[in-house]
């Protein structure tokens, strides 16, 4: 486990990139927690998600290769049209609680469909930490 530990961590770090094809050029925020103490756990925790639930990319895109393999895909014609969206304060309100409620749920449905398991744990027992650990 000592791969985990992050030998000189740093607080993440606060970025702007200024829209300028926007009117009054507003900013967006890009914080990188590349150096932050928990970036290893975090990053081996995505992919011990990864390993145990098989999640489908339907309605959003794996990485930006992935959108241009499909884009590529595409059969366009004069008949198409494109419409692109500007989200805001997309993460702003994604409640915790019901976002580890549906975790949760899918692993323990994983379990019933893979038997695999790490030192006899399920792999929800290996991604859920006792209740005082958890943001409220």
């Amino acid at each position: 486990m000592r791969h985990l530990i992050q030998k000189k961590p740093l607080p993440p770090s606060l970025n702007a990139q200024i829209k300028i094809h926007k009117p009054n050029n507003p900013i967006r925020p890009v914080v990188s927690n590349r150096n932050a103490p928990s970036y290893k756990i975090a990053k081996f925790l995505v992919n011990k998600v990864h390993e145990h639930l098989n999640l489908k990319y339907q309605y959003n895109v794996k990485d930006f290769i992935s959108m241009a393999n499909d884009l590529t895909k595409l059969k366009i014609d004069e008949n198409h049209g494109m419409i692109t969206f500007d989200i805001m304060d997309l993460y702003v309100n994604i409640l915790i609680t019901e976002t580890l409620a549906i975790t949760k749920h899918l692993l323990s449905e994983h379990n019933h469909t893979n038997a695999h398991a790490t030192r006899n744990r399920s792999p929800t027992e290996l991604f859920f930490l006792p209740k005082q650990h958890l943001p409220t």
